[in-house]
């Protein structure tokens, strides 16, 4: 089967505000927010990519991937981390080998302007036969995997600066 199977969640607050007997929002936060896409064989393989829920300014932080790979399927994959701004930046994709662990790791830096950022993971299977006889690898694609997650900037310590400036 090589249909794609798209998932996501996300968990946010409204804040309502009553004007003239009408509730109007005024305001939203997203607290968390993931999505997978998968084809093919990712279909059928548990795949988690592990992040903070929130980070500092600056702050350097953890995206881990784990999967459970088939035997003789190898996994090669990508973690990035971007910040959530429109339009989105282009940024460019670093695929590793993953272990026979099915681990992933990767240590990024949160950016510096308070930006939300989100952890994205590319994950791609394959198959690699060689044939003898004409020298020859034969690479066969049997499914992707896309999982994105949203880290949210640490304002507490903004908010406590601004409490202390009131007082």
């Amino acid at each position: 089967d090589k249909r794609g199977n798209l998932e996501g969640k996300s968990v946010y607050n409204l804040y309502l505000t009553k004007e003239n007997d009408t509730w109007k929002i005024f305001k939203d936060e997203v607290l968390i927010e993931e999505t997978t896409l998968k084809y093919g064989l990712a279909n059928k393989i548990n795949m988690d990519l592990i992040t903070p829920h929130s980070i500092q300014n600056g702050q350097n932080y953890d995206i881990s991937l784990k999967i459970k790979n088939p035997k003789d399927i190898m996994a090669l994959a990508s973690i990035s981390r971007e910040e959530i701004v429109y339009p989105p930046l282009d940024y460019t994709e670093k695929f590793r080998k993953i272990s026979e662990f099915g681990e992933l790791e990767r240590i990024v830096t949160a950016n510096s302007k308070n930006l939300n950022e989100y952890a994205i993971a590319s994950v791609g299977l394959a198959k690699l036969s060689v044939n003898q006889e004409e020298k020859r690898a034969k690479i066969e694609i049997l499914g992707i995997g896309y999982i994105m997650k949203r880290i949210n900037m640490d304002n507490s310590t903004k908010k406590q600066e601004i409490l202390v400036e009131n007082n």
